[in-house]
């Protein structure tokens, strides 16, 4: 039953997965629902925009809320990450990508080109991001039990330029001076690094995917079809709002877990992936099984915020909310739920945008200590054979 149950989240994970690299390489129909047609081609008229999109800045803010954690020495725990940051992208990439608009799951015929477009993307893409991490008095205290003293507030500036990320650790250097933190900034060959393990990995990779033979892109498309996806997914257009000084259009898109664990099409495609993978299900079986996916997910709630400039057609902010009340899923484990309340988690996530196609140069700090791909693999390489001798 556990194996079953991890299979299907598999499957369904497998699906975010295809999905998105089909969106990334055409642009999927919009999903307007019961929409008005005017409010429709907003949303249709800003996807147009996004794709055309050189470049932007952005301020990001995470939170994390923890409730009911099991065995932890606080009942309750808050995390927030904040940041601010901008991107460039060379257009010239999406063109590279368009080779499989036909058929989406040509690009997992040969697993080693998937380093290489992962390699070109990444080359291709400039960032820069300053990040902020708050932690809370209650982890601060428990770390300092242990006889570590930590600030409050924790920062790191990242960057990528050309396919290698880099990253400045002198303001760690500096707030935690005990931990022997080299100060300065440091790189890695990433998209070199990625290209060469896709080719390392190619052939286990290529056995997981026999796994799942018949996953096909009809299989996949069907789930950015909005006549699929409005079974269990709702937008609706709530009140204009103002960012930035910009007037904006607001759509909330909302999904129903359980609505999507009943839909048809989702369960005929884990019944055919399923029997091809020899798990050999029957329709009582299935119908058993989506009925615990569904019991897991009752407490999960998810929704998406958009706000598209009305003079522009820009997408100014994004927001994303998740909170997940574990009730349902500790019940269909087996877990006994009315001496102790359940685990909750929830996650609210808010992107402003700026700039558009005009962000600052993004370059390559001076004087960084950069480590090769090849590098970095002889001492993977040389940690796993000491591993393996000890």
């Amino acid at each position: 039953m556990q194996k079953r149950v991890t299979m299907i989240s598999l499957l369904v994970l497998l699906l975010a997965l295809t999905a998105g690299v089909i969106h990334a390489q055409d642009v999927p129909p919009v999903f307007c629902g019961s929409l008005a047609e005017a409010d429709c081609a907003i949303l249709e008229n800003a996807q147009k925009a996004v794709a055309e999109l050189t470049g932007a800045t952005f301020d990001l803010n995470f939170d994390l809320n923890l409730d009911n954690i099991p065995d932890a020495p606080f009942d309750t725990l808050a995390i927030n990450l904040s940041g601010a940051g901008a991107y460039a992208i060379d257009p010239a990439i999406m063109e590279k990508l368009a080779v499989f608009e036909g058929d989406p799951m040509a690009i997992f015929e040969d697993m080693e080109q998937i380093g290489q477009l992962v390699e070109d993307a990444l080359t291709a893409f400039d960032g820069q991001l300053n990040l902020t991490l708050t932690l809370p008095p209650e982890v601060l205290a428990e770390i300092a039990k242990e006889g570590i003293k930590l600030p409050e507030k924790l920062s790191v500036e990242l960057r990528m330029v050309d396919g290698v990320g880099y990253v400045n650790l002198s303001a760690l250097a500096e707030a935690i001076p005990d931990a022997g933190i080299p100060g300065g900034w440091y790189g890695l060959e990433i998209a070199k690094l990625l290209n060469n393990v896709f080719v390392m990995l190619a052939p286990q990779m290529e056995g997981m995917m026999g796994m799942l033979p018949g996953f096909d892109a009809e299989t996949i498309t069907q789930f950015s079809d909005p006549a699929v996806v409005g079974d269990f997914m709702n937008i609706e257009r709530v009140a204009d709002a103002d960012v930035n000084g910009e007037a904006v259009a607001v759509f909330k898109t909302t999904l129903d877990y359980v609505k999507l664990f009943s839909n048809p099409a989702l369960t005929d495609m884990m019944k055919s992936q399923m029997d091809a993978a020899g798990a050999g299900m029957s329709e009582a079986d299935l119908e058993q099984m989506m009925e615990m996916m569904r019991e897991m997910y009752k407490g999960l709630t998810f929704d998406v915020t958009e706000y598209v400039g009305l003079a522009d057609g820009l997408p100014r902010q994004l927001e994303m909310r998740f909170y997940w009340d574990m009730t349902g899923m500790m019940s269909a484990m087996g877990e006994v739920t009315t001496q102790v309340s359940a685990p909750a988690f929830g996650a609210n996530f808010t992107i402003v945008y700026g700039n558009f196609n005009t962000p600052p140069a993004i370059t390559a700090p001076e004087g960084a200590v950069v480590l090769t791909a090849e590098e970095a693999i002889q001492m993977f390489m040389g940690g796993m054979g000491a591993m393996s001798g000890s």
